[in-house]
């Protein structure tokens, strides 16, 4: 199975904890391209490059992909994946300060 959401209030921020938040989404990104590249008969793959902003409160915000770094051009694809990045919830920054994180996914049919 997945691995489990963990839970950001216990953890500390560090690029590892980052990493595994992130991780734990992966599958709903995968879910994303599933459903979209249902409709072609030979899924192409690719990456998407991702980047957001974790606020001072742990809340994502300007999470968007990059149309010029991803391989994967699909408008909807890339909707979908905003949505799943911008419900992330990460430990809070010790700092209180933004940070900005860049995180490529690379998609592929798993069937």
């Amino acid at each position: 199975g997945a691995p489990a959401a963990p839970d950001v209030r216990r953890l500390p921020f560090s690029p590892d904890t980052v990493r595994q938040v992130v991780l734990a989404m992966q599958p709903r990104i995968q879910a994303c391209y599933e459903d979209r590249m249902e409709l072609h008969r030979r899924p192409p793959q690719g990456t998407l490059r991702t980047s957001f902003v974790i606020g001072p409160s742990g809340m994502v915000r300007r999470a968007q992909v990059s149309w010029k770094g991803s391989s994967l051009k699909d408008r909807p694809l890339h909707d979908c994946v905003v949505a799943v990045l911008s419900a992330m919830e990460f430990p809070p920054p010790p700092d209180g300060k933004d940070h900005p994180v860049e995180f490529p996914f690379n998609l592929k049919p798993q069937r």
